[in-house]
């Protein structure tokens, strides 16, 4: 499901598109690899705020991803496609805790507006962290 309060565009694009951004740090803590995964979901708020959907579908998403909203999406454009649905220049959004589930694949649960919580599937792809996907995890506070 497309979180942070937004309407869901189609149903694979619903379960895979996330606004995401770095919540609290650990500090000295925090592994190597958790603040690659933080930096990615920075990285994706900063590119949705600005509106460049080309940036979140060659540098953050999977390429298996990017196909998948691409095919299905209308325009068959997977930056079209997240541009048209999923900006807005005030994403407020929370990394609540990172998950390894080993070496090379974690989930990150965020908080986006409106208390919706979502789970990041991330996996490491060609040595750097990538989006793989998206599951709504609970609905908004309130609704």
């Amino acid at each position: 499901m497309i979180g942070f309060g937004f309407r869901s565009v189609t149903a694979v694009v619903a379960a895979v598109v996330v606004l995401a951004g770095c919540g609290g740090s650990k500090g000295s803590q925090m592994s190597p690899d958790e603040h690659a995964i933080r930096g990615v979901l920075s990285k994706l708020e900063s590119f949705s705020r600005s509106g460049d959907g080309a940036r979140i579908c060659t540098e953050l998403f999977t390429p298996r991803l990017a196909a998948s909203v691409a095919q299905a999406s209308r325009t068959k454009n997977c930056a079209q496609e997240i541009r048209a649905h999923v900006f807005t220049p005030r994403a407020v959004v929370n990394v609540n805790r990172v998950v390894f589930l080993d070496s090379s694949t974690a989930t990150a649960r965020i908080t986006v507006q409106g208390g919706v919580k979502d789970d990041v599937s991330l996996v490491k792809f060609k040595n750097q962290w990538r989006i793989r996907g998206i599951q709504q995890a609970s609905p908004p506070a309130g609704g």
